[in-house]
């Protein structure tokens, strides 16, 4: 069985958008947004300003989620340099712009995978990385494990 996890939101015209704080809604909170919660409540308490959503790291991120689901790529950040510059290129941003990648593999909720991050020094440091502006979450289950990327980007 495989499961999509998508952000629930309206398309937008632009390429980068803010996504409501997860305690705003009403209703079902998705796997993204509560995961985009935790990570921007953590920044929050940290003084650190709050991650903005992305629809193009976000497609970026699912892509690569779904791929090492079906072992196109090894379970990690083989590939990152390509998506990185692919990101940064469909947004129009210079090359010297930041981007960065936590994955995860394994856990069965937004709680475990950022706990996870939150114990790995690397994966810890993206997170509390003050230069990052935004971000995009893909979430994928397949056969039973669920696969977690979290991409950031800064857009000057």
């Amino acid at each position: 069985m495989e499961r999509h996890v998508y952000v629930d939101r309206a398309p937008s015209d632009a390429s980068t958008q803010d996504v409501k704080d997860p305690g705003e809604e009403k209703g079902e909170i998705t796997e993204t947004l509560e995961l985009l919660g935790l990570v921007n409540d953590h920044r929050e308490k940290m003084g650190l300003g709050r991650l903005k959503y992305s629809d193009v790291v976000e497609l970026t991120a699912q892509n690569h989620s779904i791929r090492m689901s079906k072992r196109y790529f090894p379970f990690g950040h083989m590939g990152s340099t390509l998506r990185c510059r692919s990101i940064l290129q469909t947004l129009g941003i210079d090359k010297g712009s930041l981007c960065g990648e936590n994955v995860a593999m394994g856990q069965e909720s937004p709680e475990e995978a950022f706990e996870a991050w939150m114990n790995s020094p690397e994966h810890r440091e993206a997170i509390e990385d003050d230069r990052y502006t935004h971000t995009g979450l893909g979430i994928y289950e397949n056969r039973g494990t669920i696969y977690w990327t979290q991409i950031f980007i800064r857009i000057n």
